[in-house]
């Protein structure tokens, strides 16, 4: 089962693994203890928290822009090849810049090219700006029925990443995340960044507990099926679980055998230089004149630049014993539920629940690449580079850089 609350659908296109639906959880920022599990989480040795701002998302979705051979199974295509209109919809679209969770918005691509086309130079500076037009049609991707988009590339291969996590598993290696979090009696009513812990805080970001059921399919992104929550049905289910999980000493051990940053890149056409060198350079006549670039309602003030993904995720709440069967019931209750446990989020329907010697333990049984979030390039002053509630992280020297060469 999955652990989320307040979920939002990603409507990112989805195979059929991947048709669970999207749902949200909060960044952390909001409460000490989504702070404490961001930053454990970048403990090990994926990012270090600098730089960057980070959004978690929904693990609900499935890490599908190229075919993967999962060894042994049935699958379409020649595993490695880039599924190019998904490659494009994760490495294009803006996050939310003022959510503090993955919410997608608008296209990158789209918003950057109104920005070259808006931009009047004079000489010698005009020749980079027609330039930059000239860039715009360059370094595309070509899908199977011949249709063109503009060029990303989302590396390295996920297909590779596939591969050595299956088999880290087969050779039962140790797990790639594996930390703890406490939540003593004592600060329980202080977890949460509202009067009532047990309830979630103003404005609808999710609490590091919370159950949702699904209302069924829904149109997501592109007209693909995602699962969207019955947010009526959410908040009754999120509560009880906290009520039963909070009273006592409580211990979280979260794994996950394997994880990945990948790396976004946009292909040639776009030139890093222009939105900051002439962001001062908008055509006055143009329809984009005395329009913010940056900032909250800035036309470029966020894009996506990483994207986190783990494999075999695994949550174990130790509890005391009058708490353990409490909760197992509510968990094992919530059928056709989208549940989460801070960024770890599970599926009632593909994941084992275990109770049993102190402890509750939920484990995804799919062998299939989550999301778990994404990191994201601000753009403006340095001032409009911290993000409204989100965790800040540094991208690792091994996945830094620009954009395609």
């Amino acid at each position: 089962m999955l652990l989320l609350a307040y979920l939002a659908t990603l409507g990112k296109p989805a195979s059929a693994a991947a048709g669970k639906a999207a749902a949200r959880t909060r960044a952390p920022g909001q409460s000490r203890l989504w702070s404490a599990f961001a930053r454990e989480l970048a403990a090990q040795s994926l990012f270090d928290i600098h730089g960057d701002g980070f959004k978690f998302g929904s693990g609900l979705s499935v890490a599908d822009w190229e075919n993967i051979d999962y060894t042994g199974l049935p699958h379409a295509g020649v595993p490695g090849a880039q599924i190019v209109a998904n490659v494009y919809n994760w490495a294009d679209t803006m996050p939310d810049y003022a959510s503090s969770a993955y919410v997608p918005g608008k296209s990158w691509y789209s918003q950057y090219a109104a920005f070259i086309n808006a931009l009047k130079a004079a000489s010698p500076d005009a020749r980079l700006v027609d330039a930059a037009r000239d860039k715009l049609a360059q370094e595309t991707m070509t899908d199977g029925a011949g249709g063109s988009w503009p060029g990303y590339r989302i590396s390295p291969g996920l297909n590779d990443f596939m591969l050595a996590s299956l088999q880290s598993l087969t050779q039962a290696k140790p797990e790639q995340i594996r930390f703890c979090l406490d939540l003593p009696l004592a600060s329980a009513g202080q977890l949460f960044s509202t009067s009532d812990p047990h309830e979630p805080a103003a404005g609808g970001a999710a609490p590091f507990f919370g159950i949702h059921q699904c209302a069924g399919a829904a149109a997501g992104k592109n007209g693909a099926a995602v699962r969207a929550p019955a947010r009526s049905q959410a908040s009754a289910a999120s509560a009880a679980w906290r009520r039963r999980l909070l009273p006592g000493d409580t211990h979280i051990e979260f794994k996950a055998q394997s994880a990945q940053m990948f790396r976004v890149q946009p292909g040639r056409w776009y030139d890093s230089a222009m939105v900051s060198g002439f962001s001062d350079r908008i055509d006055p006549d143009s329809a984009l004149a005395n329009k913010p670039l940056f900032g909250p309602n800035g036309m470029l003030n966020v894009r996506t630049s990483q994207i986190l993904v783990a494999l075999g995720r695994t949550v174990t709440i130790h509890l005391e014993p009058e708490q353990l069967d409490l909760c197992a019931a509510v968990a094992g209750a919530a059928d056709d539920a989208v549940l989460n446990i801070g960024g770890f989020c599970f599926d009632s329907e593909q994941t084992e629940i275990r109770a049993g010697g102190g402890a509750l333990t939920f484990c995804d049984n799919t062998n299939a690449p989550y999301v778990i979030g994404v990191a994201t390039e601000v753009f403006g002053t340095r001032e409009q580079r911290s993000m409204p509630g989100a965790t800040q992280f540094h991208r690792s020297p091994a996945v830094a850089g620009g954009g395609l060469k």
